[in-house]
């Protein structure tokens, strides 16, 4: 229940944004970042952290599919995970790189508001699963490569 509360919270900050928009096709990567951007200071979250979870992620490349296939995209979304925030989406859809990066960013706002703006658990939580970091009994295990690799990656951007 606290799960979907939560995520009706996260959407409310998308209300001016609708996926229509994100479904319009990505003229240019400017165009692209400009859109990053907007949905980041709509959702007040550091742009510096998107861009590192999407070099981390998938390198920036927008086709980018895990190697046992459930993660899609700039910012390797699982499509059950999408379904959250947007429950007719599609996996085409989700590859659209302006619809994965405002679901990443729906799901990441979501973690950090489920961990109080602990950027260490939602990072983790992001990449390992929250349910791996709600079993998790310590912060130091927590801090794992990924959230190494995520540090790096935001003092190289």
């Amino acid at each position: 229940m606290f799960k979907r509360i939560l995520h009706c919270l996260v959407m409310l900050t998308f209300l001016l944004l609708p996926f229509s928009e994100a479904m319009d096709s990505e003229k240019n990567e400017s165009n692209l970042l400009d859109y990053m951007y907007t949905l980041c200071e709509k959702t007040s979250i550091d742009i510096l952290d998107i861009y590192s979870i999407i070099y981390i992620e998938s390198k920036w490349d927008p086709n980018a599919i895990s190697n046992d296939g459930h993660d899609i995209g700039y910012m390797q979304i699982r499509i059950t995970t999408a379904r959250d925030y947007c429950p007719d989406i599609t996996i085409e859809q989700l590859l659209k790189p302006k619809i994965n990066i405002k679901i990443g960013i729906l799901h990441y706002k979501y973690l950090l508001n489920y961990y109080n703006n602990d950027k260490i658990k939602a990072i983790s939580a992001y990449n390992r699963g929250q349910r791996n970091v709600n079993m998790m009994k310590h912060v130091k295990l927590i801090k794992t490569k990924y959230y190494r690799s995520f540090i790096n990656a935001r003092k190289s951007a």
